[in-house]
This record gives C-alpha cells, sequence and structure tokens, in this order.
C-alpha cells in the first residue's frame, strides 16, 4: 500500500509514533509525510529516532527550509528513479517486479497565487506523462461548496482553475472510500470547519492498469488532516481491455481521414491477410481518437451542462436574444450527444464469482472458471468414427441438381454487400472488436478490400485463424448474478 498524510510537523516525538503505527497498521510500503516541518539540520536526528531501518527517505528541503514534503520508501519492496522536485511536490517513478507506474506527491500552498506555480509544474509533467501516474496529497483547494462545513463559501474562482487543471491534464478523482471531509480546524462545534483538501489523482492510463484500486480516506487521529492510503491488493495488475468499436467515433470529422491513412497503405498481397493486418494497425489510431475526443465523458457531461445552465439563466432575463436562443439550442445538442455517448462508453465486470460453492475474485480464475463451465457445457474435441451411410441418404430429400450448381457459383460482391448490410447495428462485435456500424460506416473505404478478402475464402476454403475465432460474451439474467447458471452467453 502506498499513502499520504499531512502530519502538521514531524519533529514531535508523538507524531513521530503515530507516522509509524500507520504505516505498520496498514504495511504501507511508500508514504509521503506532508507538512514535516523539520529543518535541514535535524534531518538525521529526526530520522534516526524513527528507527525505520530498511527505508529510503527523500525529501525537498534543498527547495524550502521547513522541509515541507519527506517520502519514505521501503527498499525491499520499491525502487524510486527520476526523481524531480519543487517547494510544492516529489514527482518520480516507483516501480518492483509487478508493476510501474508514476507519482507525484503534493503540498500545495495555500496562497492561490503560489498554487498556479504547481498546475505549471504539473502540466510540464503532464506534457510527457505515458504511462500510469497518481498525484497523492494535500492540494489546500476544493472543488465544490459541498466540499465544505462552515467557514468562507469556495472562492468560485479558485475551484474553477483547480477543474481546469484538472480537465486539462485529463485526470479523475480515484474511487475512494470512507471520509469525505479530510481536513478540520479541530474547533468546537460553534467554530467547527471541514474542508475535502487531500485527494487521489489518476490519469487513464492508471484507470486502465489498476481499475480494481481505490483510495481511503482515513480519521485524522492527531493531525488536523486525514491519511489517505491506497492498497493495491498484492499488486494485481488487470489484463489490457480487448479492442471495442464505439459507434460514436464515426461521428468524429477525423475517423475518416483516419481510415484512409491506414488503407492506403500497401500491405501484403493475400486479401484476407491484407484486411486483418490493416483493421490491426486501425487500432492503435482509434485509441488514439477515442483519447483525445472521448477521454473524461462524465467530464465534459458536467462542463457542457452548466454551461447550459448559465445560457438559460441568460435567456430568462431576455427571452427574444436571437443569440442566446441559437446558442442554448447548439448547446443543448452537445449535452445530449455527450449523454449518448457517455451511455454508450459504460462498461461492466464480473468482479467476484461463486464457484463450487466458494466465492472467487481473482481475475485469472474467475476467467479459467468461465471457460471451463462452457468447454464442459459445449462438448469436447473427442473424434465421432460413425460412417455415413450414402444408402440411407439417398432415401431423403436431396438437395436439386440446379441448386447444387447455384450454391458453387462465385460469390458476388452485391451478395456480401447484401449481407453485411443486413446486419443490425446493435448486433455484437467480432472476435476482433469492429461490428457491423464500422463496416457500415467505412465501406466506400474498405468495401472493395473485404468483398475480396471474402471471396479469396469462398474460393480457396481456408480461413485464417486471426479470423477464425469467437468471444464468449456473458450477460446476468437475474438481479446480483453469482453462479454462472445465473448468466447467459452470447456468442
Amino acid at each position: 500500500m502506498i499513502g499520504a498524510w499531512n502530519i502538521r510537523g514531524l519533529n514531535d516525538p508523538i507524531t513521530q509514533l503515530e507516522v509509524k503505527k500507520l504505516i505498520c497498521t496498514h504495511q504501507l510500503s511508500l508514504i509521503a509525510i506532508v507538512e514535516t516541518s523539520v529543518r535541514e539540520v535535524n534531518i538525521k536526528k529526526v530520522y534516526d529516532i524513527m528507527n525505520l531501518n530498511g527505508w529510503r527517505l527523500v525529501n525537498n528541503n534543498d527547495c524550502c527550509s521547513l522541509g515541507r514534503l519527506w517520502i519514505l520508501i521501503k527498499m525491499d519492496i520499491w525502487s524510486v528513479i527520476g526523481v524531480s522536485k519543487t517547494d510544492q511536490m516529489i514527482h518520480c517513478e516507483v516501480e518492483n517486479n509487478c508493476t510501474k507506474f508514476n507519482c507525484t506527491f503534493i503540498y500545495s500552498a495555500n496562497d492561490h497565487l503560489k498554487r498556479k506555480e504547481l498546475w505549471k509544474d504539473l502540466c510540464n509533467i503532464t506534457l510527457n506523462q505515458e504511462m500510469a501516474w497518481v498525484i497523492l496529497g494535500d492540494l489546500n483547494a476544493i472543488l465544490r461548496d459541498s466540499e465544505r462545513i462552515g467557514g468562507n463559501s469556495v472562492n468560485q474562482g479558485d475551484s474553477e482553475e483547480f477543474q481546469a487543471c484538472i480537465d486539462e491534464f485529463n485526470l479523475l478523482e480515484l474511487k475512494w472510500s470512507g471520509n469525505l471531509f479530510t481536513w478540520t480546524n479541530n474547533q468546537d462545534a460553534v467554530s467547527k470547519i471541514w474542508r475535502r483538501l487531500d485527494r487521489a489523482l489518476v490519469n487513464e492510463e492508471w484507470m486502465n492498469k489498476f481499475n480494481n484500486v481505490e483510495a481511503r480516506i482515513l480519521n485524522q487521529c492527531i493531525s488536523d488532516h486525514a491519511p489517505i492510503i491506497i492498497g493495491f491488493n498484492e499488486f494485481v495488475v488487470n489484463q489490457p481491455k480487448p479492442f471495442r468499436f464505439c459507434n460514436m467515433w464515426t461521428e468524429c470529422k477525423e475517423f475518416l481521414n483516419i481510415l484512409r491513412n491506414v488503407w492506403s497503405k500497401p500491405i501484403g498481397s493475400h486479401p484476407m491477410f491484407r484486411i486483418v493486418q490493416k483493421l490491426k494497425m486501425l487500432k492503435h489510431d482509434l485509441k488514439d481518437l477515442n483519447r483525445s475526443n472521448f477521454c473524461d465523458i462524465s467530464l465534459q457531461v458536467e462542463r457542457v451542462r452548466k454551461l447550459l445552465e448559465e445560457i438559460q439563466c441568460q435567456i430568462h432575463k431576455n427571452p427574444l436574444d436571437p443569440e442566446l436562443l441559437d446558442e442554448e439550442l447548439a448547446v443543448g445538442s452537445l449535452v445530449k450527444k455527450l449523454l449518448k455517448w457517455e451511455e454508450k462508453n459504460a462498461s461492466n465486470k464480473i468482479s467476484h464469482l461463486k464457484v463450487n460453492g466458494v466465492i472467487i475474485s481473482d481475475q485469472d480464475e474467475i476467467v479459467r472458471s468461465i471457460v471451463g463451465y462452457y468447454k464442459s457445457l459445449f462438448g469436447t474435441n473427442n473424434a465421432w468414427n460413425a460412417s455415413i451411410e450414402n444408402r440411407i441418404l439417398s432415401n431423403g430429400n436431396l438437395v436439386s441438381v440446379e441448386d447444387s450448381i447455384n450454391m458453387c457459383k462465385p460469390v458476388l460482391n452485391s451478395e456480401i454487400i447484401g449481407a453485411i448490410f443486413e446486419i443490425g447495428s446493435d448486433k455484437a462485435p467480432g472476435a476482433d472488436g469492429y461490428n457491423s456500424v464500422f463496416f457500415k460506416k467505412s465501406w466506400d473505404i474498405i468495401g472493395s478490400e473485404v468483398c475480396a478478402a471474402l471471396r479469396e475464402f469462398f474460393d480457396s476454403g481456408c480461413l485464417l485463424k486471426q479470423i477464425n475465432t469467437t468471444i464468449i460474451t456473458i450477460i446476468p439474467e437475474v438481479e446480483n448474478a453469482k453462479n454462472m447458471s445465473d448468466f447467459r452467453p452470447i456468442l
């Protein structure tokens, strides 16, 4: 587990003991101690008193005299490289035998002008960020009024600036459990103030790699801030998600240009091989299209919905303003489109399954159980040795000579086109992830090569193994499905 805690001073022996207790209780192997207030001359003294044998210390005392951040790393679990520091953050790459990611520990300034420097530093990190990334610590800012109780109302400008940075960096708040508020002024009921100042933010690569990971907000104990810990479930890393073509991609103006670029590349001479390779190459470009246009759909929905609300408030003050009315129609249409995309972008996952009376949650074990279940259900590979009696067959209904000739005729392009365009747009995709909508929307560009590949199959009777595959998709038939019998397959 990793974590962060604003302890508000590490010189006191009591706080030192509480930090060690937190590490021991939650088996932390990487933790940021925020607001240490330990001067450089006292670092060795305080660190020696804590007696953290086998740990490495990284701090930012060289950036500020009071050492705002200490990072404690258990060396037999983590290797830390590429450390960069400012007075408000320490950024590094951490790895072990199981996983690797970037981590930025934060102690943001109270002053909003100083926070602008932090946002700029994070922006520079984002420019070169390609791997899983988590930002963890005290950001000293809240996003909305619901993240506070008591005290002054939220500063709208500060909140909007914070939200703009999150949007610009394509970050999401990591799924969390525990307390909503992470800071209190520790005053009596009359003067009590609560704020959500500490949080964990992650990028899309993190969500793809660790989508079973969540943060926990603990009680603040002796500090005014609550610790945040992130558990990795023994560093179980998710398998890459299979590619699935999303119909919403076809609505992007870049879609057809991407398709033309891939399809114009000369590849091989066999039609089936050529189309398999081009579809494979296209997946990479389509994933980039998704990241640039459809990442964080829910955040886009919230932002555009807020814009629509502002426009409609202005319309109530000036009901016949033509520009406002046109803008309302345009933004309203965009809200509906984003909501549609948001719905289609949702995904489902089987997090646990009951097998032989035992609940399992390991994803690899779940996959093996599902495959084994359907292997036993659909039969085995045992050969069937019974011979065919032509005498018996000749006594039944036979295909006419005319039908036999028609069945052996070459397949026409018009027949292929008719078959493809008759496939329902809501049907499940093939094993390669491409559905009928993709072929219909792309037909003017890819149609001739698709027809050539299908005619090659009918002429040769051979099918590439990349095509001769299938995916089992199972959907629940009952609420809160747990047993394999509660699901039904779609092949």
